[in-house]
């Protein structure tokens, strides 16, 4: 009959607080216990120590899934818990917003690569796939043989260089698929040295 500590009782508040604590041991019941823990560490007043604390103790267990869990957490309640006008938290909130669910804060690298995968899959298919789109920069290279995957990656991708975007572009008459390649290398430049940073390990 154990039940979570209320936040207020009788109208008065009643935070947990967890600051500052550092574990042994601890446990929250035999099932789930790992997942009730995150849950309390939720309930509690916000102090980074609270989540600081839990992560330590997943980290030496040799717990990585949940130690990664409680980090991504913690950055997840620091968003949340943003304040002042909104001009001031609103940057913080959209980069961190987008760190969540690209790479998980640099926990999860292997997102970032699957949004770049699926970015480039969705532009290929919509805007690059056939031949009768593009056409060659010089006159002499009009039968060689194109390739819409490779021009797509070639062009989001900015650390390679595989030729096809020197290569090939859209017809003229494609004007707005046109502008968009500017939108596609503007992303590639952002989004893809944050998947590397990821990959490198270099978030704290």
């Amino acid at each position: 009959k154990v039940k979570w500590p209320q936040a207020e009782q009788d109208g008065e508040k009643r935070p947990i607080t967890l600051a500052r604590l550092t574990y042994d041991h601890i446990e929250a019941g035999k099932a789930g216990s790992e997942a009730n823990l995150l849950k309390l560490a939720e309930r509690s007043d916000f102090d980074e120590s609270v989540y600081l604390g839990l992560e330590a103790f997943f980290r030496k267990k040799g717990d990585t899934d949940n130690e990664n869990k409680v980090f991504i957490a913690m950055k997840s309640r620091q968003r949340r818990e943003l304040s002042g006008a909104w001009w001031e938290w609103m940057p913080s909130w959209i980069w961190s917003g987008f760190l969540h669910y690209f790479v998980g804060y640099g926990r999860k690298p292997i997102w970032g690569l699957c949004w770049i995968i699926g970015f480039v899959m969705l532009n290929w298919l919509i805007a690059f796939r056939k031949k009768d789109g593009m056409e060659a920069k010089k006159s002499e290279d009009t039968d060689r043989r194109y390739h819409g995957f490779w021009y797509t990656l070639d062009v989001v991708l900015p650390v390679i260089n595989l030729g096809a975007a020197d290569t090939w572009r859209p017809k003229r008459e494609r004007w707005f698929v046109e502008h968009w390649l500017v939108v596609l290398k503007i992303v590639g430049w952002a989004v893809v040295p944050v998947a590397l940073a990821a990959a490198a390990g270099l978030f704290k």
